[in-house]
Formats: structure tokens, sequence, C-alpha cells
């Protein structure tokens, strides 16, 4: 694998706004794509940053609150009207089994796709390929939490490009494992320092907090998404990270960002 990019397909948190969608994350690889925490409309920014889902092979999520969950039943049917041949993986909470299986249910179709859940019952090692390996922690929220940890051996290197997913979490031990070492984290960052004491309490970090955990972990490259509402543009995030941290993007919708090539 050589060329890696991201594709923001929504960088909002609880509610969409009307520059930011709920989340959604497309990871693509040479050969194949991975989505992370499909929002409500996942579909439509797909479809606005002009990818499909033909090669998409794995779905991961960190829990079950909508704005992480409520586009996935319009992505299942997605991947269902464009015949995609190969089994698509789906990586959850275990605890969340039952909102899987209800959005695999949620209206009338004729299911032909290959769907494979794959909840997370353990936490370390999810899948091992040798070009791939997957890992699972738990995260710090109001509702379980699972972050990820993404290591793609690349044929130019002998190391592998780590990039972690830290979302919806407080800062703790399973969120430095994670990103611990990681060429790009991608974090939330739902608030600002002027707001750490309601971060803490609803179990989120502030800009600056993944700035401290980036530098605390050794992390290359600091990717923040998550917004609230509440702020109307990126920038004060952006600028409270870069005080602590020497490398630090904010995310905007339907931007693709080339993490390797």
């Amino acid at each position: 694998m050589s060329r890696i990019e991201l594709v923001a397909l929504g960088t909002s948190s609880q509610v969409p706004t009307r520059y930011r969608n709920h989340n959604g994350y497309l990871l693509r690889l040479d050969r194949e794509d991975f989505l992370f925490d499909p929002g409500e409309g996942t579909q439509l920014q797909m479809a606005r940053a002009r990818v499909g889902v033909e090669r998409l092979r794995r779905v991961l999520l960190t829990h079950f609150h909508g704005d992480h969950c409520l586009g996935l039943a319009g992505v299942l049917q997605l991947i269902n009207a464009a015949n995609v041949g190969n089994v698509v993986e789906f990586h959850f909470p275990v605890s969340g089994l039952r909102y899987y299986e209800r959005a695999i249910c949620a209206c009338i179709y004729d299911l032909q796709a290959k769907f494979e859940p794959r909840p997370v019952r353990a936490l370390g090692l999810q899948m091992a390929c040798p070009e791939l390996r997957i890992y699972a922690q738990k995260l710090s929220h109001g509702v379980p939490t699972i972050g990820y940890r993404v290591e793609i051996q690349q044929k130019s290197s002998s190391n592998p490009f780590v990039l972690a997913f830290a979302m919806d979490t407080r800062r703790c031990a399973g969120a430095r494992l994670l990103a611990e070492g990681a060429d790009v984290l991608i974090s939330e960052c739902t608030y600002l320092s002027s707001e750490a004491k309601e971060a803490e309490e609803r179990g989120h970090m502030t800009a600056a907090h993944a700035a401290e955990l980036a530098v605390e972990a050794g992390v290359k490259h600091l990717m923040l998404t998550h917004f609230s509402q509440r702020y109307p543009g990126n920038r004060p995030f952006l600028e409270e990270a870069q005080a602590i941290h020497g490398r630090v993007t904010a995310l905007s919708d339907l931007r693709t960002y080339i993490l390797a090539d």
C-alpha cells in the first residue's frame, strides 16, 4: 500500500449545521476503503464528495450515539443497491449489536449484500493480515465507546503507517494507547478550553486536551474534528491546538486530505 487519503464527510457533533454535517470519515487505501462513524446524511455527503461504496470493505463505529450512527441504515442500503460483491465487515462495541441489527432491518428492501458483523468483545487486536492490523481500545464517554488504531504496512517503508481514531472521549488510558507513536491522530475536540468543565462532564475533549494527548503520545499529525454547533468556525480550535502541538489540521467537510503518498 502507498497512497492513503482521508475524506472528511462530516465534522459536526450532536446535530448537523448549515456548514457541518454529522460525523463521517472515509479512509481510502490503494484497493479498499474504510468508513468511520457514518452519521446522518452520510449517503448525500458521499455523493457530494464523489466517492462510492464499491471499494468499501469495513465500517467502524465507535459507539451508537446518533451523530455517529444515524447514517448507518442508509449506507447499508447504498452498499446493497451498488451490488458490492465483497463482504463488508462492521466493527462496533458489542453492546451496540441490537442497534446494528435494527439498522439492517430499518425498512423494506431485498437484502443481497454480504454484511458481516464483528462486534468488539475483547480489546486489542481485532483483525490482522500481512498489510493491515486493526486494534480497539476502550474510551471514556457516557456510553460504551471504543476507538481504533489502524496499522497499514506500506511497500516503501519497513514501519507501518499508523492512524488512530479517538471519537467522543475524555483523555484516558485507552486514547493514549491508540495514539502512541501514531502518524495521524483523528481526534474529537468538541469544545474549546473555555468550556473545559463542560467537556469533562459530558465525556469530551477540548482542542487543548487533544493537542496535549498528541504531544504525550508522540503523534506526528493531529487532525481535529467533532466540533460543537455552538462554534461557527474551526479557526479557534486550530489556534488553541497549535499553541501546544506543532502540526495540526482542523478538518472541514468534503475536503480530501492526503495522509501518505
